[in-house]
C-alpha cells in the first residue's frame, strides 16, 4: 500500500513525469524505492530500472516495446530474487502476464494470465 500511496502522491504532485515512458518507469523506480521496504520494495524497483533502461534502447515506443521492457522487467526480479513459477512469489502472476504480453500484445490476455 505505501508504494502505491507514493505513486499515486507523486502523480498529483507533478513529481512522478507519464511524459515519456523512460522517465516514468524510472519514476516509479524512484517512488518505490523511497516507500517500499522488505524484498518486495527492491524487486519492484529493479523490475521498474530495467523495464526504463530497456526502452532507452530503443529507437520509438509502441506496444510491442513496453511488452518486451515489461518481459525485462520480469526477468529482472526473477534474476535478483531467484524465484520462478511455481516459488510462491509476486512472479506466480508475472511470468504468465508477460509472456502473454509478448505472444498477444493485449492486457486483457495478460491480466488473465496473471490471475492465480
Amino acid at each position: 500500500k505505501r508504494g502505491a500511496t507514493e505513486v499515486e502522491k507523486r502523480l498529483l504532485d507533478g513529481s512522478l513525469s507519464t511524459a515519456h515512458p523512460v522517465s516514468m518507469f524510472a519514476g516509479l523506480a524512484d517512488a518505490v524505492s523511497a516507500s517500499m521496504g522488505g524484498t518486495s520494495g527492491v524487486l519492484l524497483e529493479l523490475m521498474f530500472r530495467k523495464m526504463s533502461s530497456t526502452l532507452t534502447k530503443c529507437e520509438s515506443i509502441g506496444i510491442p516495446e513496453l511488452c518486451q521492457a515489461f518481459q525485462e522487467g520480469v526477468g529482472a526480479i526473477q534474476l535478483y530474487g531467484g524465484a520462478t513459477v511455481g516459488s510462491r512469489t509476486m512472479l506466480d502472476a508475472l511470468i504468465p502476464a508477460a509472456a502473454a504480453l509478448i505472444d498477444t500484445k493485449e492486457i486483457k490476455e495478460a491480466s488473465n494470465k496473471a490471475k492465480w
